[in-house]
């Protein structure tokens, strides 16, 4: 079992939040956004997946989304693997609420949900990034909610 306590996808999302003045925290660069201006059908979707991927580590149950290049490669090649190693230490996903929404402004939109896991007596987050042509390119999983956004440490795509 691997000794970690956040993953993220991809390299990808990393590098474009990062792109920003590194004197900066990521709560910082991220700006909060106001639920109520994303469609319900964007949130809702996202809430899905979600839901369904660390249910059934199954990425492909909701149509309505779409991914970028490098997320299906991660979900092909490692995804199964990302999902039981999140299951078998944090148990099973037993309640998820949209918490914020953070974005740059122009190219990414941080989805962050604050999530409740079988084995943890704390919340957790986890966040579900996308880009401006509306495909998720990111997706992490912190052990303890944090009311600040702080940076996730990279999982390996190795």
């Amino acid at each position: 079992m691997r000794n970690y306590s956040i993953g993220l996808i991809g390299i990808f999302i990393v590098t474009a939040l990062t792109s920003c003045s590194s004197a900066k925290s990521l709560d910082q660069r991220l700006q909060s956004i106001d639920v109520n201006s994303i469609k319900i059908e964007k949130k809702e979707n996202a809430l899905d997946f979600v839901k369904e991927y660390f249910d059934h580590c199954d990425y492909k149950k909701i149509p309505e989304v779409t991914f970028s290049k490098e997320m299906i490669s991660f979900f092909e090649n490692k995804g199964s693997e990302f999902c039981a190693d999140i299951a078998q230490t944090n148990g099973a996903l037993e309640e998820v609420v949209l918490e914020q929404l953070r974005g740059n402004g122009h190219s990414v939109i941080m989805y962050r949900f604050k999530v409740q896991f079988e084995n943890l007596d704390k919340p957790s987050e986890i966040r579900l990034a996308e880009n401006y042509l509306g495909k998720y390119i990111g997706l992490g999983v912190k052990k303890t909610w944090n009311n600040t956004m702080i940076e996730l440490k990279q999982y390996s795509l190795e």
